[in-house]
């Protein structure tokens, strides 16, 4: 495990990453509210196509599914596994999954662990799966945040952010309104395969016009 002082640092060296939960979780309620879809469905579904996937197709699986109850071509079969088990039960597989549907829906406490949490306090990733370990990295986390101020989920957020800059990628919010412009600007709906054009990107005045009620 990382030194807590190096942690510490990490955190309070990249304190942009705390706004990342609440700008993500203002923009799914700002969709949810003009398609009229339950936030906690939308956060569940966001949270369950997150899994080994890059950001933006995160998001274009969740607008596909919240709409059409199907996913794009070449879903993950593990993903569509658990939406499935999600759809039956009401349960949501895996701690990483779960504690990021409760970071989005405003749970200030939840710490959600990935690939790149385990990179930034050095956990080894075969040693991460371990619910010992995982509760190691939890309660460190947490005690990141006390130090710093922070919330654990804002705290997590801030070391994503140190991590992913430390590998020379610029971590960005989640891409909710652009992605939504994206998928009314496609006639509410993303190819299956190729590249997407990003026609809403293109237009800032399409996407505050979408946002601001006008």
């Amino acid at each position: 495990m990382r030194k807590f002082s190096d942690l510490v640092r990490l955190a309070r060296d990249n304190p942009d990453g705390c706004g990342w939960y609440s700008t993500a979780a203002d923009e799914l309620q700002h969709v949810c509210d003009r398609e009229q879809w339950p936030i906690e469905r939308a956060a569940a579904i966001l949270a369950i196509t997150s899994p080994r996937v890059a950001v933006r197709r995160n998001v274009r699986l969740a607008l596909t599914y919240l709409d059409r109850g199907t996913l794009l071509a070449n879903g993950m079969a593990t993903i569509v596994a658990s939406l499935r088990h999600w759809e039956a039960t009401g349960k949501i597989n895996g701690p990483k999954v779960f504690a990021f549907c409760n970071a989005i829906l405003g749970d200030a406490s939840a710490v959600v662990l990935d690939v790149h949490m385990a990179n930034v306090l050095r956990v080894e990733q075969k040693r991460f799966s371990q619910p010992s370990v995982r509760q190691e990295c939890r309660v460190m986390v947490r005690r990141v945040a006390d130090r710093c101020g922070f919330s654990p989920r804002d705290t997590q957020a801030c070391l994503w952010y140190a991590q992913k800059r430390s590998v020379g990628e610029h971590p960005e919010q989640f891409p909710i309104r652009q992605e939504y412009a994206n998928w009314l600007a496609h006639d509410r709906q993303f190819p299956n395969d190729g590249p997407i054009q990003q026609w809403a990107d293109r237009s800032g005045n399409y996407q505050r016009s979408l946002f601001n009620g006008t």
